[in-house]
């Protein structure tokens, strides 16, 4: 997958393998075809979750439960309309319009295969390393009241959501400090093999000290 690092982000990962190689690993450079697809697939899949998973905040059982209400019916709506917040909504109405029973076999299930590929790709390439070396994210932190778009926002999980997508321990390190902010380095290891990325983890942040 080719990267699109702020030169920032690529310079501080640039001395994060050169400090790898310091401590004496070996890094080398693995192809995951499949990883581009990463993040559309994650949000077909994580948006068709969440539309379902909501529906039991209903203001009855769990969540918050609307003050004024005139009948059970309005009860539900005003509850789901205050609890929620505009991302959520935003979120179940797109799982929602995804799991329709047109489209979940073009986008759901679909992406359920892609996902299964970008695993594929994952243990692969794990086979033969201790880790997978990425940034935590192709940017440095944003300001809350950023003028970014919600595409652009999403594009930040790029690097986090892969571990999930494959089920395998992950980990962020943050690199030294400079003009107030700091640069996370992702350490991505095999399944049930978190203490290998623990211990590297361990030595590569007490090398700076």
């Amino acid at each position: 997958m080719e990267m699109d690092l702020k030169e920032n982000v690529m310079s501080e990962f640039e001395r994060a393998i050169k400090k790898f190689q310091d401590l004496g690993g070996k890094v080398e450079i693995i192809d995951l075809p499949y990883l581009k697809y990463v993040i559309e697939t994650y949000h077909i899949l994580v948006n068709g979750e969440i539309a379902p998973n909501m529906a039991r905040f209903d203001g009855l059982r769990f969540g918050h439960r609307t003050k004024e209400y005139g009948s059970i019916e309005e009860m539900y709506r005003k509850s789901r309309g205050e609890g929620f917040g505009k991302e959520v909504k935003k979120r179940i109405m797109i799982g929602t319009h995804i799991l329709s029973l047109d489209l979940a076999e073009d986008y759901y299930y679909k992406a359920l295969k892609v996902r299964g590929l970008i695993k594929r790709d994952m243990d692969m390439a794990l086979k033969d390393h201790d880790f997978i070396l990425s940034p935590t994210s192709p940017m440095l932190p944003f300001e809350l009241e950023s003028n970014m778009s919600s595409v652009e926002v999403y594009q930040a999980d790029m690097f986090t959501i892969p571990a999930n997508m494959a089920g395998c321990p992950s980990l962020s390190i943050p690199m030294p400090i400079k003009d107030g902010l700091s640069v996370g380095i992702e350490l991505t290891g095999k399944r049930f093999e978190d203490d290998v990325i623990i211990n590297c983890a361990h030595i590569f942040e007490r090398s700076f000290k």
